[in-house]
């Protein structure tokens, strides 16, 4: 299924025409890398899918209620606040609530002040009645898989660390589109690899522009060439890009490039065996496909057992009150046992789920590799 369709774009800033009639079409889970020199026009065409820069003409059809999330190259300077915050702002409107109770927990660590309890009840109440809890778990689950602290002021972080929170904020959206634009920067061996797990985890579209081969050959299994304003499929692999590429070189030190033909001769650049690794890629792809809805399930069933956990413990600690086995608070204590078993018995289905969806989803993997 289509997400996203540019057709016959241009644009320009003034000069040269830096897209000229390109167009491209992304399909749902598909993962795609933008191959191109230095200025040809990647991220600029990253931005227009993005809907952050329109085109001076043509047509972007997208699916109804597409979801997109962009990390950019350069960390944005006017970001302040917390780990939590920023990573929770991909949330849209239910960020600030969560924001908020977090940084009122956070005071009551270590104050007893009622108008603090008081906010905290208000905020508890709102974000019930919005679903936040649930998207509460979502951010602590990403800040955990990302490795940062929740509580670290984003303005005292290493540029490594500032882009995993960047990344952080674009995945807590659950974007149907995520689009990379050199999101290996500024990272540390350990954390390409870890970003390298999460994209492979990630069940949505990609586009990534990256010049890192680890994380290319083991998340993307389509490279498209941005060249002279057009965007074209490409035969071959980053191999055969960069081989391509050094013709070009050569060829520019003995005659001026001509304006048309760069995606036959990209073509044609491709190795003998690039069908074979463009078959092992769509295997690959296929996998990915299988794997998406079981890794979706997964997730979803993982967020039900932590809020179940934390509905037990609450219930753990209402039960631990004496007075509630005094005179006249049986309804109460009843009806607080009930909702024990209950959540008890719902926690234990919800694991034999979780287990039986885990070994389906291992068992796709080790085929995957």
């Amino acid at each position: 299924m289509s997400l996203l369709t540019v057709k016959n774009i241009s644009l320009a800033f003034g000069g040269p025409l830096l897209l000229d009639g390109a167009e491209l079409t992304i399909l749902d889970g598909e993962r795609l890398c933008l191959l191109g020199r230095n200025g040809a026009g990647k991220t600029t065409l990253m931005r227009v899918l993005n809907g952050d820069l329109p085109p001076d003409s043509g047509a972007i059809m997208c699916r109804q209620g597409l979801r997109t999330a962009l990390v950019t190259q350069d960390i944005p300077a006017d970001l302040e606040g917390t780990v939590f915050s920023i990573v929770a702002s991909g949330l849209g409107e239910q960020a600030a609530l969560l924001d908020e109770f977090h940084q009122v927990s956070r005071s009551l660590q270590s104050s007893t002040d009622p108008a603090l309890m008081e906010r905290l009840a208000q905020l508890q109440k709102r974000i019930e009645e919005t679903g936040g809890w649930q998207m509460q778990q979502v951010v602590e689950q990403v800040i955990r898989h990302l490795k940062l602290e929740g509580d670290a002021a984003f303005a005292h972080l290493s540029g490594g660390v500032k882009r995993r929170v960047m990344l952080g904020r674009a995945l807590v959206s659950d974007p149907d589109l995520l689009l990379l634009d050199e999101p290996t920067n500024h990272l540390d061996l350990e954390m390409r690899q870890a970003l390298t797990l999460a994209l492979q985890n990630f069940d949505g579209a990609i586009v990534v522009v990256s010049h890192d081969r680890h994380l290319l050959r083991n998340t993307v299994d389509q490279f498209w060439l941005v060249s002279e304003g057009r965007v074209s499929e490409y035969e071959g692999d980053l191999e055969d890009y960069e081989r391509w590429l050094a013709d070009r070189r050569k060829e520019a030190e003995t005659t001026k490039p001509g304006s048309s033909g760069a995606a036959a001769r990209a073509d044609s650049a491709a190795g003998d065996n690039a069908e074979d690794r463009k078959a092992r890629k769509r295997v690959e792809a296929e996998l990915r496909q299988r794997l998406s809805p079981y890794r979706k399930q997964q997730k979803k069933l993982e967020t039900e057992m932590d809020l179940l956990q934390q509905k037990l413990l609450t219930l753990e600690e209402q039960l631990a009150d004496p007075a509630l086995y005094g005179e006249g608070h049986g309804a109460r204590l009843k009806e607080l046992l009930a909702e024990q078993g209950q959540a008890q018995r719902r926690l234990d289905d919800v694991e034999a789920d979780w287990l039986a969806v885990s070994e389906t989803v291992e068992s796709l993997e080790a085929e995957l590799g």
